[in-house]
């Protein structure tokens, strides 16, 4: 699928609840909170959906992936919880 541009230059990330808000430029995430690294396995919902149009099933919607929608991955980031803490 496309994969959106994001000018980090300009970019604000928008945090409010009833009470108040902050906006965050790419910098005050990158410096103001602690960064963590994981390594995990993302698969996607559509994985063997090929296999699973068959006459006993009927047919499934969207891309007929075959065993391939998964893989194994490291994300780098601030968590959330401690942006909306």
């Amino acid at each position: 699928m496309h994969v959106p541009f994001v000018n980090i230059n300009e970019y604000k990330l928008e945090v409010s609840n009833q009470k108040s808000s902050v906006s965050l430029s790419y910098d005050d995430i990158k410096n103001k909170y602690k960064s963590h690294t994981i390594t995990s396995a993302l698969q996607c919902a559509g994985n063997r959906r090929n296999a699973m149009n068959n006459e006993q099933q009927g047919s499934v919607q969207g891309t007929a992936w075959y065993v391939g929608a998964i893989g194994n991955a490291q994300w780098t980031g601030v968590k959330l919880r401690d942006v909306l803490e």
